[in-house]
């Protein structure tokens, strides 16, 4: 740990990490004031999080994994907006929404989380309780069907889950804002963050980042 004796004001304390942007918090000291601070909290993460490397193929930018079920972010109360750039898989069969991508939010265990899955066609939400899926909404993709790839955000607060999409990374689409509430229900950032490819199911995605929230 670092000590530092600085005079009565507000200052702003910038941390910067090994997945890039910087990540910043405001303070006030007051006379005889002593304040902690934990800055590995502030600093954006990326895939090293998911463990090895190893277990991913890499081609040009892109990493892809096959099968594995289950495939957790470690970052515990992971509140803020996570973000990737997500290749779309394509089907040849036109009565077909084609291959779903699937990522899960507040993940407990395999009986409880909430389930996302996307495809061509259609963006679907669920939240399983118990093993049992309930409150299901579905929704028109916003993905133009010659696009071979997407930008996907992600933001989690405890009583909030948006997802936005983008064709570029700069211009962002709200495709689904659910205002869940946390009254007699797991708050949405106990649980983790991560990928679900039951089977063969395969996922390739690049620049990767989870950028947490700044408590103030």
């Amino acid at each position: 740990p670092k000590r530092l004796s600085v005079p009565i004001g507000a200052y702003s304390v910038a941390a910067r990490g090994t997945a890039g942007g910087p990540s910043s918090l405001n303070i006030t000291l007051g006379a005889g004031e002593t304040r902690t601070l934990d800055l590995r909290k502030l600093l954006p993460t990326g895939m090293e999080l998911f463990g090895p490397l190893a277990r991913w193929t890499k081609k040009d930018n892109w990493l892809s994994r096959r099968g594995g079920g289950f495939m957790l972010y470690e970052r515990e109360r992971p509140l803020g907006r996570i973000s990737f750039t997500l290749r779309v898989p394509h089907s040849r069969n036109p009565f077909s929404g084609g291959p779903k991508t699937r990522w899960v939010v507040n993940y407990v265990d395999r009986a409880n989380y909430v389930l996302i899955e996307v495809d061509e066609k259609n963006f679907q939400r669920s939240e399983v309780v118990d093993g049992r899926s309930r409150d299901v909404v579905r929704k028109p993709n916003v993905i133009p069907e010659d696009d071979q790839f997407a930008y996907i955000s992600v933001s989690v607060r405890d009583e909030q889950l948006v997802h936005q999409i983008s064709r570029n990374g700069q211009e962002w689409k709200v495709i689904d804002n659910w205002e869940r509430g946390t009254a007699g229900r797991r708050p949405l950032g106990e649980g983790k963050f991560g990928f679900y490819m039951p089977g063969d199911d395969e996922i390739a995605l690049s620049d990767f980042i989870f950028q947490p929230l700044t408590e103030r």
